[in-house]
């Protein structure tokens, strides 16, 4: 993820834009027992948020696969 992060603020630098860290959010959808060790994002201001639920476009997306949050 690290990796193609990068490859995200490169593309942006390209095309004059710019990434509001303050508002990106990194959410891991898979069992714990995989996910429970991946490194965090780093950025040059810190680090991405890691979530458990996000909003997009109006749908609640819980890292558990489940649509609990969204009901």
């Amino acid at each position: 993820m690290q990796t193609i992060f990068e490859q995200l603020l490169t593309w942006t630098d390209e095309n004059h834009m710019a990434v509001n860290y303050s508002e990106t959010k990194e959410i891991i959808m898979g069992p714990p027992s995989i996910t429970a060790n991946l490194p965090l994002i780093k950025t040059t201001t810190g680090h991405i948020e890691r979530v458990n639920l996000a909003k997009l476009l109006g749908i609640h997306l819980d890292s558990n696969f489940s649509w609990q949050p969204h009901i």
